[in-house]
């Protein structure tokens, strides 16, 4: 990290320091001198905003009441040891006067207007990519489901099936199972482990040979309990 003659950093990539709070939350610091920044002075994300100390002050960044908390502007004083060595060495300085925040009123309140303002931005940012991500899972359907009624037969849409289905769930393996009505079972050939990077052989006609099949009672496993239940289970 680089800075110029006033200590001002300018495009340059911020290493977070982590933390962690109450109830297992990770907090990733920032600091714009590049030095490793204060560790919260808060315990968990609920004792937000702490205003009542004369050396810190943390504000919540919320988009409106009851949304989650989505980051915390802290503000604190140098400490004693470290104030004649600069602030370089020591927690951030805004404006402390004998080792306490000299905010007014109204620094405050444009502070919190700042925070409401970058939760709001962050909070828009978060709606918009998960928009996207759920429009692109569809669109990834859609294909999956063309690429499949495209089989010729049986064999081509279990191989198709089994390598698409791979790939969109991120998975190292997909079994599919036939349902027998008359016996009450669950249908499937061995299964084979997909790794990444191999490439997968579609076959176009029908395979000929004698195959492994295995059954299942309907009683036995997940997928027996989907079958009895009618639900989803994941």
């Amino acid at each position: 990290i680089s800075s110029d003659g006033a200590g001002v950093i300018s495009n340059q990539l911020m290493k977070p320091t982590i933390f962690y709070l109450e109830g297992k939350v990770t907090v990733h610091a920032f600091r714009r001198d590049g030095v490793r920044a204060e560790a919260p002075r808060f315990a968990n994300l609920a004792s937000l905003p702490v205003m009542g100390s004369a050396s810190v002050m943390a504000l919540p960044l919320q988009a409106g009441p009851g949304r989650p908390v989505l980051a915390a502007l802290q503000v604190t004083t140098v400490a004693p040891a470290c104030a004649s060595e600069g602030s370089m060495r020591g927690p951030t300085v805004i404006g402390d006067v004998g080792g306490s925040l000299a905010l007014s009123s109204s620094q405050v309140t444009g502070l919190q207007l700042l925070c409401n303002t970058a939760a709001g931005i962050l909070d828009m940012r978060r709606r918009i990519e998960r928009v996207k991500a759920i429009r692109g899972r569809a669109r990834d359907c859609l294909s999956l489901a063309a690429q499949v009624n495209c089989a010729h037969n049986l064999g081509e849409f279990e191989a198709r099936a089994k390598m698409l289905c791979t790939k969109f769930f991120n998975v190292a393996n997909v079994r599919i199972c036939f349902f027998d009505q008359e016996r009450q079972e669950l249908v499937t050939t061995t299964m084979r482990s997909h790794r990444r990077g191999e490439k997968e052989v579609v076959p176009s006609v029908a395979l000929v040979g004698r195959r492994n099949f295995m059954r299942h009672s309907v009683k036995e496993g997940i997928v027996g309990r989907c079958v009895r239940k009618q639900a989803v289970f994941h």
